[in-house]
């Protein structure tokens, strides 16, 4: 598995259900195409750009959102048909209803405060297509 540490907006939507309750709704983009990213690599710090190619042939039917990179804390995925993604021209959206546990609760209130701004997605790993600038 690889981790990508995205500083893109993520986004939450209460919705309203028929039944009067309501859920929360978490989107974002899990991978942003042709734009570079923060430093990454501690102890061989390089800069990334991911080509919008980067996800051709790749399977994507094993990918989990986690709560704090721990699997023990798993808050959606797509082969339980709880995390959607989408590919457009910006990149990978992702969208999933935040569930009614402990982490998932922390991981809204933590969004609507605004302490949450570092989202990790944990993909398959694929050859590289793209670029890797040393820093």
């Amino acid at each position: 598995m690889e981790k990508r540490f995205l500083n893109e907006n993520i986004n939450i939507e209460t919705r309203a259900k028929e039944d009067g309750t309501s859920e929360d709704i978490i989107t974002g983009y899990g991978i942003v195409f042709n734009k570079e990213s923060r430093v990454l690599g501690a102890w061989d710090p390089f800069i990334e750009t991911i080509d919008k190619r980067a996800l051709e042939g790749v399977n994507l039917n094993d990918v989990v959102a986690t709560f704090n990179h721990n699997f023990d804390s798993i808050l959606a995925r797509v082969d339980a048909n709880t995390l959607k993604l989408s590919i457009d021209e910006n990149g990978m959206k992702y969208e999933f209803k935040a569930p009614n546990t402990t982490y998932g609760r922390d991981l809204v209130e933590n969004l609507k405060n605004g302490n949450v701004r570092v989202q990790v997605l944990c993909l398959p790993q694929k050859k590289t297509v793209g670029q890797k600038a040393k820093v």
